[in-house]
């Protein structure tokens, strides 16, 4: 899936987000400018609010999943370790999915 920064658009709302996997943000990360690498965070977490929101937690948890793996594992900001454990305690707490506990137990590792 291609993601893009839509400026007029900031939520996701053109794409599925269930169908957003880890290799469209590192792709994404791969062949952005530094700006929109940091304004995909943002649209993630605008994202993930509006989701929640509206009562839609499957795709909030989702996207909190997301943001914690490309805190992690692609942005690695300051501190990416404790900002990527908040956002996949969300995740596991709005849906514990196996897979959002194996990326907690990874996170918990340290980068």
């Amino acid at each position: 899936m291609k993601l893009a920064i839509k400026w007029e658009n900031p939520i996701l709302s053109d794409v599925d987000i269930m169908e957003i996997q880890e290799s469209d943000l590192d792709n994404f990360y791969a062949n952005a400018s530094d700006t929109d690498k940091t304004n995909l965070f943002f649209m993630l977490l605008a994202t993930a609010q509006y989701s929640l929101d509206i009562g839609y937690k499957k795709e909030a948890a989702h996207l909190n999943y997301l943001i914690a793996y490309y805190l992690f594992t692609a942005l690695t900001p300051p501190a990416s370790d404790i900002l990527a454990k908040h956002y996949i305690k969300s995740a596991i707490d709005l849906n514990p999915l196996p897979r959002y506990m194996e990326e907690a137990a990874f996170i918990e590792n340290g980068n």
